[in-house]
């Protein structure tokens, strides 16, 4: 069979990487429902920023392994964006907040 049509399982090394990305993702989520759900400030909001911003080098680590695919970088990809989509309107407030200062 060509090399082209069998398709290798994805090592160790690409699934841990990808189960890491999700747990951030989790992570992420866990800390914005206890900030504003529950009233539950367990970091300061500078670093959850900084939390979720550092999310963005994961899809960056995965299209750079050399054990990569479509499919490999795009479901991990997709399961944390999906994850992450509830906290984007905090995240984008609270970076205009950080760059620009709080509002008067």
């Amino acid at each position: 069979m060509p090399a082209s049509v069998t398709r290798s399982a994805p090592s160790s090394t690409y699934r841990t990487l990808a189960a890491i990305s999700i747990v951030h993702a989790v992570l992420i989520l866990l800390l914005w429902v206890g900030m504003f759900k529950f009233d539950f400030d367990a970091v300061p909001g500078r670093a959850w920023l900084i939390l979720f911003l550092l999310w963005l080098i994961w899809p960056l680590v995965l299209l750079l392994h050399p054990e990569r695919s479509a499919v490999r970088v795009l479901v991990p990809c997709l399961v944390g964006i999906a994850l992450l989509a509830p906290c984007l309107s905090t995240a984008w407030t609270f970076t205009v907040w950080a760059i620009g200062g709080f509002a008067p």
